[in-house]
Formats: structure tokens, sequence, C-alpha cells
């Protein structure tokens, strides 16, 4: 176990998983809880929403109940630009000073963070002292405006937020880190792509995993799929596939980081509809003028077989050179999924994974 997961407490969703592993011991041995573990310590990140520069009344976003063979009724989609998420509630929304959101999101009982950053900025994990072993709360700390409530839900029974450093503390690093460092030439650069997953050290079962400049005419990690929303049309797009597989599953982990890209976005395709990669479909009160690319998080809770939806992101085509990035750190033994459809033959992306195990 690497030094930065030593001595931290468990969450609410950690302490179910580890009785769920005793019950589930074919042995009938007791699992041996840390010292530092108490009944008690029981760290639940629960909901209330931000608005988008200081903390608001909850507003809920749009429910999507996608599966993996995007059966879904067509309104549960997300349009062109748009993040959706699932049947989850989204605790607090932060707006960044490099142009970035920070999302976090409620999953099970437990919380993971979304970050989408747009081209030519750095990531939050580029900020000296943001560690990977950072509860949400602390995160949220670091980055919310000074003065900022915290909400009350995101605090019962997480750790203490650690106050060595003002509320904000991040937020000014993380627009120097922007302006010192902005990309001047191409969309994606795989060097600082490699070099953020590394920060997180993050490297158990042969990971970080990278897929760097994936074109899915020519990727072996794409397949080209029919998609056929009833309108009589039929949609020719590709989505990412690993192993026979819709997407990259990482099966009963404890820690996981995923990180999409878009290094290009497609134009043309003649054997589509209207001509176009990336076509508008108006079907049954659904309207979208440019469907995909959209990147999806999904996961699986200890013990079950039925895949959530976490997150959804469609990329506009203003959006080439941004990037997403899922982060969980509060549950133990949990399955996660990264999928990319409605991919054009032509786009590209810089694609990478990584898990640790406690």
């Amino acid at each position: 176990m690497p030094e930065m997961f030593k001595n931290m407490p468990l969450s609410l969703q950690e302490n179910q998983d580890l009785i769920m592993k005793s019950q589930l011991s074919t042995n009938n041995s007791a699992v041996q809880l840390p010292s530092w573990c108490k009944p008690l310590v029981l760290c639940s990140l629960v909901s209330l929403v931000t608005s988008s520069m200081a903390l608001s009344a909850y507003s809920a976003p749009r429910k999507s109940n996608v599966q993996p063979s995007l059966s879904a009724d067509l309104s549960s989609l997300p349009k062109d630009g748009e993040t959706v998420f699932g049947d989850h509630k989204v605790l607090a929304t932060l707006d960044l000073d490099n142009k970035g959101v920070l999302r976090f999101v409620k999953v099970g009982s437990a919380v993971g963070i979304l970050e989408e950053a747009p081209k030519g900025s750095k990531s939050i994990k580029s900020v000296p002292g943001i560690e990977a072993k950072m509860p949400p709360i602390d995160v949220f700390y670091a980055f919310s405006k000074p003065g900022t409530k915290v909400p009350q839900d995101l605090l019962a029974g997480s750790p203490r937020i650690s106050r060595s450093k003002p509320q904000g503390w991040a937020r000014k690093l993380i627009a120097q880190s922007t302006s010192m460092t902005r990309i001047s030439t191409g969309f994606c650069n795989d060097a600082d792509f490699q070099a953020w997953f590394n920060t997180f050290g993050y490297n158990d079962r042969g990971t970080p995993v990278f897929r760097l400049n994936q074109v899915p005419r020519t990727s072996s990690f794409f397949e080209l799929k029919n998609y056929t929303p009833g309108n009589g049309l039929i949609y020719k797009f590709y989505n990412y596939t690993v192993s026979g597989n819709e997407g990259s599953i990482s099966n009963d982990v404890d820690r996981y980081v995923t990180r999409v890209a878009v290094c290009a976005i497609d134009n043309l395709e003649a054997s589509n509809p209207q001509g176009k990669a990336h076509p508008s479909i108006s079907y049954q009160g659904f309207n979208n003028s440019h469907m995909g690319p959209v990147a999806r998080v999904m996961y699986r809770l200890p013990g079950q077989s039925v895949w959530k939806t976490a997150i959804l992101k469609d990329f506009a085509a203003s959006e080439v050179g941004s990037r997403i990035f899922w982060h969980f750190n509060s549950g133990l033994n949990w399955d996660w999924r990264t999928d990319i459809y409605w991919a054009g033959a032509d786009d590209s992306f810089d694609i990478g994974h990584a898990v640790e195990d406690l």
C-alpha cells in the first residue's frame, strides 16, 4: 500500500464494503479492520448543491437512464456539449479561475469528483499540494471561494477538514499554472497526459494504461456501430471497445481515475445522413444538433450486477482540446467502466485509466 493511503479514515461506503467482505468470506474468517477504524467513524459524503460561483439551493440535473445498449428514451440522452449525471445528485459545483468546472457527484453513499478542463488549461492535480489521497471535502475546501459555506450534508460524517491553509488556497494557483503553461499549438499533449496520471501513484494491475492518439477509423479499440433511433435512418458511429467489452472495465478496485481528452472532432462522413460525422438528430422531442462524441463513466457497487451511469459528457465541436477526468477514492471493491460512443471515424482521443488496490 502506498504511503499516502496509510492511516486514512474510512468513508461510510468503505465501512459498508468491509462489512460485506466479512459477510462474503468463504472461510468464515473475520476481516481484520485497521486499528484506526472505529465503529462510529463513518464518512458519509451526501447531498447539497452549489451554484457555479457560490453555493445555492439544490437544482436537480437532468436524469439519464442510459444503459450500455443505448436503447434508452432519447429524451434522457445528453445534447450537444451537455453533461448529465444519471440518477445522481451533484452535491457541489465550483467554477475555477482556469475556466474549468469541478463537480462533486454522489454515487451510492460515496462521492466522485468530475473535472471538466478547457483547452490549454491545467488540471487541478497540477496544483502543488493537491494529492490523490485527499478526501472530496478537502478538494472542495481548496478550490471554493473564501467564505463559501461548506454544505452540511457534504460535511456529515466526513473526515475533519484540513484547515492548515485558508479556504480557496488552490484557486489562485490553478489560474497561475494555466497562464504559464497554456498550450499554443495542437490540441493534445501526450507527455503532459501521461505525467498527469503518474502524479496519482495509482499503478496496480499494470496501470496506468494509455491509449493515445486513437482515431476510431484505424484504432483497434473502436468498433463501427449502427445507431437506429427509430426515425427510419441509420447513423454510423464508433464505440470504444476493449477485449470485446463496451468500454474499458476495471473490476473490484478501491481507487479509480479515468481521463478522456478530445484531440480532434471529425466533420464529414459520407455514409451518414446529412453527410456529417456528427449529424443532427431530431426525433420524438429529442433534438441534438451535433451527436457526440460522448464519454461515459459507469460503476457497479460491490455484489451487484447492474451498471449505473455516473456521468455522461457530450463534446461539442467547439470543445476540441478539452478533457474530463473522474476520480474516485471513497469506496472499496467497486467496478468501474469508461465508454466513448457516438465517435466519428476521424475523431481523435487520448484515453487513460489507472487503479489502486488497498
